[in-house]
């Protein structure tokens, strides 16, 4: 049933027309999510990582405040990271191998109290024996790989091209000296993984990105790098200041990041709201665990309307 449901998902986004390819995708969507729920169950565990600063139009660009004083430029976020038995899913690595965490822990004046709130998950680095990432974007390999030292990394090639040369905009989100090849490092498509969940193609942020899906206990559950918070996926129903009227005003059902591309992100988070089980405390919104989600910080007082599940 999952390999069937995968053929129809890359017909569907083969359709040159981004309006039928979404409503394609979203037929093959939900083709996948009653095979993976008709699958076995795997148990899912939530860890909170390292936090950061992002630019505020990269995060939640179409934040727009009713009010006279303005919004924060950075908004914090969290790392989660997903653990599926000896399986992670965008693991904490070392931020400040990017130039844009370099320069900003050298310059800003609060980058402490910004970079160095890190959580330490407990997690065995011996027990690990792969790790997916959903994007290199502010990720490290070098430290991942010398942090787990018997893990093999899967990450996506297109992914791992654009690691190597990003365009000039994309540059400070990337490791400064990248690993080329490792032997633990392992180029993977879209498909069933090893520990029970799936993998699948999301290319929001580029070509390369993948959300994760998994039978949580009998319910769907989604990992994704496409938004910051599940307001992202659930707009309208978002108490963040103005999100709700920028989006009435464009008639879209998304909030993409700003650093993606706007057409591709807003089919593939169209897909992964098909894909992923409603919240049973909070129906309006969705079981999706973004792989940074905000917080409140000394940078900014701005929260989801909702949490991800940490349980």
């Amino acid at each position: 049933m999952i390999d069937a449901a995968f053929a129809l998902l890359e017909a569907a986004s083969a359709d040159p027309s981004p309006r039928r390819r979404l409503l394609a995708l979203r037929n093959a969507g939900e083709a996948l999510a009653e095979a993976v729920r008709a699958g076995a169950s795997v148990e899912v565990r939530c860890h909170t990582g390292e936090r950061m600063v992002l630019e505020r139009e990269l995060a939640l660009p179409t934040l727009r405040s009713p009010f006279a004083f303005s919004l924060p430029a950075f908004v914090s976020v969290e790392r989660r990271i997903w653990q599926i038995d000896r399986t992670l899913i965008d693991p904490s690595s070392d931020v400040r191998v990017t130039p844009f965490f370099e320069r900003f822990a050298q310059r800003h004046p609060l980058r402490h109290r910004a970079l160095d709130a890190r959580s330490t998950p407990p997690i065995d680095p011996e027990r690990i024996e792969q790790i997916v990432l959903t994007t290199l974007r502010y990720q490290s390999l070098a430290w991942l790989l010398d942090r787990y030292p018997r893990a093999v990394i899967s990450v996506h090639p297109y992914e791992h091209a654009r690691y190597l040369e990003p365009a000039p905009g994309e540059r400070a989100a990337y490791e400064r000296d990248p690993v080329i090849s490792h032997e633990r490092l392992v180029f993977g498509d879209a498909g069933p993984l090893p520990c029970g969940a799936v993998l699948v193609n999301t290319p929001g942020l580029g070509p390369g990105s993948r959300s994760v899906l998994a039978n949580h206990r009998g319910t769907l559950r989604l990992f994704s790098p496409h938004g910051v918070a599940l307001d992202a996926w659930t707009p309208y129903e978002s108490k963040l200041p103005g999100l709700r009227e920028h989006l009435r005003l464009r008639d879209i059902e998304v909030c993409p990041r700003g650093d993606s591309d706007p057409e591709a992100s807003t089919v593939s988070m169209g897909l992964e709201r098909v894909l992923a089980d409603r919240r049973k405390d909070a129906p309006a919104f969705f079981e999706i665990t973004p792989s940074l989600e905000l917080v409140a910080s000394t940078f900014s007082w701005l929260t989801p309307t909702v949490r991800a599940s940490l349980s």
